[in-house]
């Protein structure tokens, strides 16, 4: 004992070591991982600052391609000016303003007005009013169709149109009026017409004088917005009759322009409105910039990236992978986080973390694999102890057995030879000497029969065997060797088996003495029934003895396992009875088991293929 006590201590301090060792290895390989994510981060850093120069090249070069069409944009509405920015004095002054005047529509009365039917509103000046008075003579001399008078008419107004400046609330509609008039009622002039409708008369597209689609354009928060749509339709109108090109104008009107982002200062570099896609930059008190597509300027940087070799064909840039929850705001440019999603680069960290894992779960393998190794040990030498134990139990257990039985016979043939003809009492010696022979042989059967079974020595010769006569053959040999009274049934069928008949006198016998020796009741009740049942003959035997406990059912048929308790008439049995059923019934094709057991008895459930039974 105190030499396994060494090994084993022996073999948990290497144990100790070896796991101390494979720590080690563990953390070695989890600092070699870290250093290879590093390497990664390194790179695809190196790649994401390249795409952020690119970046900042590209919106630079796309502000100043778009100065000229800004400097135009400031100048003429018809200009596309949607994606242009240009904030100076505290305003906006591009893109254009969207915006509509609230409340009733007054400038339309304007054009009701002009065919006298009645005058205009009663809070506009004299010279709308003068301007009103010449737009209703030209109406009168196209009623007329006096056609000198018209262009006399006309000459007065454009002259009047060209002296005095009249709120465009007031001249727009009544000289879009006066147009509409000379289309209905006479064949104006399709150069003025033109001049009326678009080009105006002077060289500033964005002055007072200038065609009706820019006034329109540059005044619409003088007009509500039914006022701006109706207007609008009617210049469109015109224009396509005259075939004045108007698709410019039509697309300025009809666009959505978005606010642009507030600008709280002039920033003092270029800047970029993660929320709206804006870029600016600020000179000579103004701040200048242009709105760009967020995909279009992706693909570009991504193409430019590629022609410079930085990236691979596979990869993508994302401009715009900034802190969650900055959605809006103003960057500076050159802060602005850009990343480059290398799937080359990023194949290689689960690349690196499946290979950290390997290495893991070796170490973890190699780990469980020693201490399954030390626990195996373990357990074969607590079994090995066992075992000993057990057979030391049953070498006991036998020699007892055995000893006592001998040691009657010898005492009773002793007494036997000396007073049998003296004392009367000695007369059922003989039959006690019997009894106690047939037990001890018994016992040595059941000896011999495990060990040669055990060791696969038995050869079967199967006979023809009536199980059922079988049972009430053995119940009245026991009942006379152990003195007691048994009362068996049998019943059912088939019971013809083919069985080896010795094996089957020992299984019968060790179910019957079982019963008897486990049993406190008088007489011992064992009831046998067969049946035919799915293929299998199964035989039930039940009797009226004491049970078997709860925590004992699960190792009653194991080799060597004696009953904790036995009845009061007799002592504890060898622990081979059960164990050999079990082996017989299995060289058999069959087995058996505990159906059910409590206090009022036990069920043991045999079970033979159907092929065993004879059929007659």
């Amino acid at each position: 004992m105190i030499s396994g006590r060494k090994q084993l201590l022996l073999t948990g301090l290497l144990l100790a070591l070896l796991l101390f060792g494979l720590g080690l290895m563990e953390a070695l390989f989890v600092r070699e991982h870290r250093e290879a994510l590093d390497r990664i981060e390194e790179r695809i850093e190196l790649r994401n600052n390249q795409a952020s120069g690119v970046f900042q090249e590209l919106l630079r070069s796309e502000h100043e391609a778009r100065r000229v069409r800004r400097e135009e944009a400031l100048l003429d509405p018809l200009v596309p000016a949607a994606d242009l920015l240009v904030f100076r004095g505290g305003s906006f002054l591009l893109p254009p303003a969207s915006r509509s005047r609230e409340g009733e529509d007054r400038a339309l009365v304007w054009q009701g007005a002009l065919g006298g039917v009645g005058p205009g509103p009663a809070e506009d000046d004299e010279v709308s009013s003068d301007r009103l008075k010449l737009a209703r003579e030209i109406h009168r001399r196209l009623v007329e169709k006096d056609r000198p008078g018209i262009e006399s008419a006309m000459r007065a107004y454009l002259l009047h149109r060209a002296r005095f400046l009249v709120p465009s609330e007031v001249d727009l509609p009544l000289t879009l009026a006066v147009v509409r008039a000379l289309n209905e009622r006479a064949a104006p002039d399709p150069d003025l017409i033109r001049k009326l409708l678009r080009d105006g008369f002077t060289r500033d597209p964005g002055g007072p004088r200038a065609g009706l689609m820019r006034q329109l354009l540059r005044r619409r928060d003088r007009f509500t917005r039914a006022e701006f749509e109706a207007l609008t339709e009617q210049i469109v109108a015109l224009a396509m009759i005259h075939g004045i090109p108007h698709t410019d104008f039509e697309a300025r009107a009809t666009e959505n322009v978005d606010a642009p982002p507030f600008i709280e200062a002039t920033p003092n570099a270029p800047s970029v409105d993660v929320g709206f896609a804006w870029y600016i930059e600020s000179s000579d008190g103004s701040v200048t910039g242009f709105r760009f597509d967020r995909e279009l300027m992706r693909s570009r940087v991504r193409e430019e990236l590629i022609a410079r070799s930085m990236i691979g064909e596979i990869e993508t840039v994302h401009p715009f992978d900034v802190t969650p929850g900055s959605t809006a705001g103003w960057f500076a440019l050159t802060s602005l986080p850009i990343s480059v999603s290398s799937l080359e680069l990023r194949a290689e960290i689960p690349s690196a973390e499946r290979r950290l894992a390997t290495k893991t779960a070796l170490v973890a393998g190699t780990g469980l694999l020693a201490m399954a190794v030390f626990g195996l040990g373990l357990a074969w030498q607590r079994r090995e102890r066992a075992l000993v134990e057990l057979k030391h139990d049953f070498v006991s257990a036998v020699s007892h057995e055995l000893r006592t039985p001998l040691a009657s016979v010898r005492l009773l043939a002793e007494t036997l030879e000396r007073r049998l003809a003296e004392d009367p009492r000695a007369k059922d010696y003989p039959t006690r000497i019997v009894r106690e022979i047939d037990e001890a042989s018994f016992l040595v059967e059941n000896i011999l029969s495990f060990h040669r079974i055990d060791k696969g020595r038995w050869a079967l010769y199967p006979e023809t065997v009536d199980l059922l006569e079988l049972f009430r053959r053995s119940a009245a040999d026991l009942s006379l060797q152990l003195d007691r009274r048994v009362r068996l049934e049998a019943s059912g069928g088939p019971s013809a088996l083919s069985l080896d008949p010795e094996l089957a006198r020992l299984l019968v016998s060790n179910l019957v003495k079982n019963a008897i020796l486990y049993n406190e009741r008088d007489p011992v009740e064992i009831v046998v029934e067969a049946r035919l049942e799915a293929g299998y003959v199964r035989i039930a035997v039940r009797d009226n003895g004491i049970g078997v406990p709860e925590d004992e059912r699960d190792r009653i048929f194991a080799d060597f396992q004696r009953g904790s308790r036995s009845g009061k008439r007799r002592k504890a049995g060898s622990g081979l009875g059960l164990g050999l059923v079990r082996r017989i019934m299995r060289l058999h094709q069959g087995d058996i088991r505990l159906a059910s057991s409590d206090a009022s008895g036990s069920r043991f459930e045999l079970e033979f293929p159907a092929g065993e039974a004879e059929t007659g």
